[in-house]
């Protein structure tokens, strides 16, 4: 019986492509009478033809960039690179040391704080979640009290409700100086603790990391507490990672700097669906305990409830029987896709999305120290009378997915958001420039 395929089109596809074709063609249809492992047609689609096939080519790009390398151990950061250890797991050879590391971007920049001197070099480190936030925030980020916090800005005269951007360069050095006076043992012993935690977990410049990417922030936060030049390899490496500024290695599978550019914005685009779907249900780390002899990561609750994960853990399991199955499939089970064969999956179910797709996401949030729906709740109506609000609101969710709810036509998203973007950016350099 063969399967039909719904996210890859016969026609034009590589020689590689065509081995995952029939791959799926001839084994999705043995997932559908699965129901306990499986939650829904969707979820098998998804993993199955979407996910699966990214995972493959990406765990056969790290083996053979570990092996060439030659590092003595590839540590997964939490909580992504829990199915991205799974995954590679199916394609080692047992001959590559693997480790799971339990760090987030939170977690490392909190002992960082401690090394501060300025409030610029402050604001610089915890940039990465005060993008459209408001001034409360920071004392989240930080992890000091709520309480604490607010009194603290009372005292200095500042709203914990007004937006960061919008304070002058006075009221972010007063916000600096009450961060530093009331947290800075706080931060003195997060430090302590997580150098220790590291050592222990047998962080040195032989072993790599590996986790989605991006831009690589939690590799840098590493190196910076330990010193060392620990490499980066990742699953896509964004335009403007410091991978070139600090000579430290860091390269990306889908996406890689200025390579691949166009594949860079369809998932920047949809960066909210793509860590979905690589995502666990463990609480993300929030900071160290000493146990006496060792340390231990302390975690936030987890966001998801067992019956929201239901979607994504059927997804996940769709793609590794993918996975298993083109390791078995006759002639397909050296197949090395590039990222941008590997990702033409995805971008049929993602990056030109159907409202039915758009409907199952719009359920979940984005849990980064606030919560965020992955899709606006609001309607087009609602933005009409309240049109700043949507430039925000297309700024803190999948902008591809929040687009085509509100508009609901079948129109290239992609194609119009990529050419706005692109002036934008050739204006902007072009007013530098004089």
């Amino acid at each position: 019986m063969a399967s039909k395929v719904k996210y890859w089109k016969k026609r034009f596809l590589t020689e590689e492509q065509k081995k995952v074709f029939s791959c799926i063609t001839n084994n999705k249809h043995k997932l559908v009478d699965n129901k306990e492992l499986y939650k829904d047609e969707l979820s098998i689609e998804a993993g199955y033809e979407v996910l699966g096939p990214i995972l493959w080519s990406f765990s056969r790009w790290l083996y053979k960039e570990i092996k060439h390398a030659g590092y003595k151990k590839v540590f997964f950061l939490a909580r992504e690179g829990k199915i991205l250890s799974r995954a590679f797991e199916l394609v080692n050879n047992k001959d590559i040391v693997t480790d799971y590391l339990y760090v987030s971007r939170r977690a490392l920049l909190i002992p960082l704080i401690s090394q501060c001197t300025n409030y610029r070099e402050f604001f610089e480190l915890i940039s990465p979640f005060l993008k459209a936030a408001k001034v409360h925030v920071i004392g989240e980020v930080c992890n000091i009290d709520k309480e604490v916090f607010s009194n603290g800005l009372q005292e200095i005269g500042i709203s914990e409700s007004v937006y960061v951007c919008h304070l002058c360069d006075q009221e972010l050095s007063k916000i600096y100086d009450l961060v530093k006076k009331t947290g800075g043992e706080y931060f003195n012993n997060q430090k302590k603790l997580v150098v220790k935690y590291l050592t222990q977990k047998g962080l040195e410049n032989d072993v790599c990391v590996c986790d989605v990417g991006w831009h690589g922030t939690m590799q840098d936060c590493l190196n910076r507490l330990l010193n060392t030049n620990i490499a980066g390899l990742y699953l896509g490496l964004r335009r403007g990672s410091t991978a070139n500024k600090t000579g430290v290695l860091k390269k990306g599978f889908l996406f890689n700097n200025d390579e691949n550019d166009k594949l860079d914005y369809m998932y920047r685009y949809t960066t909210e669906v793509i860590e979905m779907m690589l995502l666990c249900n463990e609480g993300s780390t929030i900071g160290y305990n000493d146990m006496g002899n060792y340390v231990e990561p302390i975690f936030d609750k987890c966001e998801f409830s067992n019956d929201s994960f239901a979607f994504v853990d059927s997804m996940q399991e769709a793609a590794l029987q993918f996975m298993r199955d083109m390791y078995n499939e006759k002639g397909s089970g050296k197949t090395c896709m590039s990222g941008i064969e590997a990702s033409e999956g995805y971008i049929r179910f993602a990056v030109r999305p159907s409202m039915k797709v758009v409907k199952v996401f719009s359920e979940f949030t984005n849990h980064d120290i606030i919560e965020k729906p992955i899709v606006t709740q609001h309607s087009l109506l609602y933005y009409l009378f309240q049109p700043r609000k949507l430039r925000e609101d297309i700024s803190n969710s999948c902008t591809i997915f929040t687009v085509k709810k509100l508009f609901r036509l079948c129109l290239p998203y992609f194609s119009l958001l990529y050419l706005y973007d692109k002036n934008l950016s050739a204006v902007s350099r072009l007013i530098k420039g004089k």
